[in-house]
């Protein structure tokens, strides 16, 4: 096709937004030439395949264009010149750096420091020439300590300053945290770090405000496991989380585009302060045990959070989904897609338009999954045209208003709908297929039956836990489990669920749940347990010899075979109350039937 610059592009016979909010910024021009640079390659076979490919031509454009280019490395030395062949240190590096200039980040591991952040940046640049610390090979430099609060520190007198391609982890407080005015972190990849909850806790990014701070550009960071995700209770519960989240921002005039975020013990991205003018539009954010994209209010005398944006965002599977706190004014919630949250909306005085409450049919939504949304996905073509980033998270150009930080690219596409992981199903996993409408409280799946036709009863062996594997292909919440006693034994049975390791071996206890067994009938655990796909043990510790519903032998899925034998393995069981973690030794395999435990499940 016909080369054009940002300026011509349109979809929906509307202008696309360039790195808002001011596309004329200087500060922008490397991502304009970097995205002019490709709208020139014929169709969308890209000749840079990958993300990390597309980042180095990215950061090409900021050397070329810089006269200090100079280069850091674990193993520097202040005797060295800078160059790629001999260079300084990390904190020496970055003091030597003027405005204008470029300090590239060698890979390794940066792990020591003087101060209370790995890197510690004090110089400032300018609206024309900004000051860049960026990995020379994406996430391929890795600060990591756990003695530190920071990975970097941006002071306030250091403006215009642009962080990107870092891997951050293991710090206290926050992986980048800024002071200054103009602050931008790109693509930086931060995860599994360390706030606890307390007057400070933390955040994956903190951009503060002492007073008169504003702006600054938050794209591409991929965040995850910011504090530790198991340490507090779901949503409002007895112990919530209220500090440690995964981008906090306390000020105004900021940009948030393109951001993965998950698996945060608050919430996803949340604002305090007096925010104004802020924008946050096509981020992915799951898995957030507050909530997902919260404005508010607070701290501040005469504070209120109002005129800022919240569009074209998937905010799935937390405990709130879009959420207004604090003193509010009048904010914008146009076309996100809100799903499998305790409460979707949660807004005091704005009003959501064009909202989709839909499961977005992302390909894999893991820990180590895939993000994207697949073929069928809700997400694709719905957003708000007017507010749409030029690229998305892969630093692919956007043909189309997608909601989320992925767009659904025609390659994609053609490749989702013939079949991926998505497609992939064990007769022993979770979700079950079936219509909608199929399971209610009353009718729900049982784990680990396959071609069972009927079930039978088990007549269980008092103070013996039973532990039964299952798998989860697709992100899920857990609000109940069930089992019916037919023969009644006073006891207290206990209803467990176990995380895993790489090998399938019972770990981390994740919830638990009792009941009497001393009356028969139907008898309910309730949890708010949100599972990944992954592998996971439903352990069942009888309190009695109560007998109870069960999987026949027959029906039940085979999981080992003694060599020379007939029996078949279908669970597992052990003596005693179970442990936290679980027990590494004293199980033996069970051949008979096993108990019947019912999982009712929000997707």
């Amino acid at each position: 096709m016909p080369s054009k610059k940002l300026t011509d592009l349109d979809f929906n016979n509307q202008s696309k937004a360039i790195n808002l909010p001011n596309p004329t910024s200087p500060q922008d021009a490397a991502t304009k030439a970097y995205v002019d640079s490709l709208v020139g390659i014929s169709g969308s076979a890209y000749i840079w395949p990958t993300r990390a490919e597309r980042y180095r031509k990215w950061l090409s454009g900021i050397t070329s264009s810089s006269s200090f280019v100079r280069y850091a490395s674990p193993s520097g030395s202040l005797d060295n010149d800078g160059s790629r062949a001999a260079p300084w240190p990390l904190q020496f590096g970055m003091n030597q750096t003027p405005p204008g200039g470029v300090l590239i980040l060698l890979d390794g591991v940066y792990g020591t420091s003087a101060g209370d952040a790995l890197l510690d940046c004090n110089n400032p640049g300018t609206a024309a020439a900004p000051i860049t610390v960026a990995a020379e090979n994406l996430h391929g430099a890795r600060l990591h300590a756990t003695n530190k609060l920071y990975g970097v520190l941006v002071n306030s007198a250091a403006v215009y300053v642009r962080i990107a391609g870092l891997e951050i982890s293991g710090v206290s407080n926050s992986g980048i945290i800024t002071y200054a005015n103009y602050t931008d972190t790109l693509y930086n990849y931060i995860h599994d770090t360390t706030p606890i909850e307390g007057v400070n806790g933390g955040a994956g990014i903190t951009y503060v405000s002492t007073g008169t701070q504003t702006g600054g550009y938050i794209e591409g960071n991929h965040i995850h496991d910011i504090g530790d995700f198991a340490a507090n209770t779901w949503g409002s519960g007895n112990s919530p989380s209220t500090r440690v989240h995964g981008i906090y921002v306390y000020r105004t005039n900021v940009t948030i585009v393109n951001n993965l975020v998950y698996r945060i013990k608050a919430f996803g991205i949340t604002f305090w302060g007096d925010p104004k003018n802020n924008i946050v539009a096509n981020n992915t954010v799951f898995l957030c045990k507050y909530g997902a994209i919260s404005v508010g209010a607070g701290d501040v005398s005469g504070a209120l959070a109002e005129n800022n944006i919240v569009v074209n965002n998937i905010a799935a599977h937390s405990y709130l989904g879009l959420d207004e706190v604090g003193s509010t004014g009048t904010n914008t919630f146009d076309s996100n897609l809100v799903w499998a949250n305790t409460a979707d909306l949660s807004l005091q005085t704005s009003t959501a338009t064009n909202t989709i409450t839909a499961d977005p049919l992302l390909i894999f939504p893991s820990l180590r999954g895939d993000f994207r949304p697949m073929f069928t996905s809700p997400v694709r073509r719905a957003g708000n045209s007017n507010y749409l980033p030029t690229l998305d998270f892969d630093l692919l150009l956007r043909e189309t208003s997608d909601i989320g930080c992925f767009a659904v690219l025609e390659e994609v596409e053609r490749q989702d709908a013939f079949g991926g992981a998505s497609s992939f199903i064990m007769p022993w996993s979770l979700p079950v297929p079936a219509p909608p409408g199929v399971f209610t409280s009353t009718v729900r799946p049982i784990v680990n039956a396959i071609n069972a036709t009927a079930t039978t009863t088990l007549a269980l062996t008092a103070n013996r836990a039973y532990w039964i594997p299952f798998s989860v292909r697709r992100t899920m919440r857990v609000v109940a489990l069930t089992t019916e006693v037919t023969t009644a034994s006073t006891g207290t049975h206990t209803l467990y669920v176990y995380a895993t390791n790489s090998l399938g071996q019972p770990t981390k206890r994740l919830a638990s749940g009792t009941f009497d067994a001393g009356t028969t009938g139907t008898k309910t655990v309730t949890l708010n347990l949100p599972l990944e796909p992954g592998i996971y043990y439903i352990v069942r510790h009888a309190g009695s010899a109560a007998t109870i519903r069960a999987i026949a032998v027959g029906g039940a899925v085979a999981l080992a075979h003694t060599a020379g034998g007939t029996a078949f393995t279908t669970h597992f069981y052990t003596t005693g109350t179970p442990s936290d973690p679980a027990p590494t030794s004293g199980y033996t395999a069970g051949t008979g039937v096993l108990p019947a435990v019912g999982v009712e499940y929000v997707i």
